[in-house]
């Protein structure tokens, strides 16, 4: 058994329509739209990193509170660690190709990206432990 991490999206119900919503900026007001899939389609080099698995990623939750297996990307990125610490941790060798700097580089740009598409977070971050 492997440390599982995946990421998906957490919507609200309407309580009348019965219809997914995302809040989003209208005029200065926080206000709900229905969710529509198109404007949360992950870009290509992104996608990659929505399934993963390794141990190396105990060291991105290992800040959270034990026992918590999840968290909105927004969280995840203030603990978001460095890769020199991912690196020593996890004994990655510069010849490694299994995770480089460039994939936690890339992760982070995605995390960001999916950060970015929403006012209040819908991307979530789910770990095995």
């Amino acid at each position: 058994m492997g440390f599982d991490l995946t990421i998906s999206i957490s919507t609200g119900i309407d309580e009348i329509t019965g219809v997914p919503f995302v809040y989003y900026n209208n005029n200065g007001f926080l206000d709900r739209k229905p969710y529509d899939p198109s404007e949360y389609v992950i870009p290509r080099e992104f996608r990659r990193f929505i399934e993963q698995r390794g141990y190396h990623f105990q060291t991105y939750v290992k800040l959270f509170e034990p026992g918590r297996t999840t968290a909105n990307v927004k969280d995840f990125l203030v603990f978001y660690p460095d890769w020199f610490e991912v690196k020593a941790e996890n004994d990655i060798q510069e010849d490694d190709d299994w995770w480089t700097e460039k994939d936690h580089d890339g992760f982070k740009r995605a995390l960001e990206w999916m950060e970015n598409t929403s006012l209040i977070p819908i991307f979530e971050i789910w770990w095995s432990y």
